[in-house]
């Protein structure tokens, strides 16, 4: 069974996807967490 360049490309493009997914989600809920901070830093001053 061979696998050709078109199928690998696939896989690989959905790996990305997937290991995409998590960072996306990990960078929103930084985001999230880091605006009040900054809020409550710019409300103190």
């Amino acid at each position: 069974m061979s696998i050709s360049n078109k199928d690998f490309a696939r896989t690989e493009d959905r790996l990305v996807e997937v290991l995409a997914q998590p960072a996306v989600f990990s960078l929103k809920l930084g985001i999230l967490l880091l605006l009040p901070a900054i809020f409550l830093r710019l409300k103190r001053m």
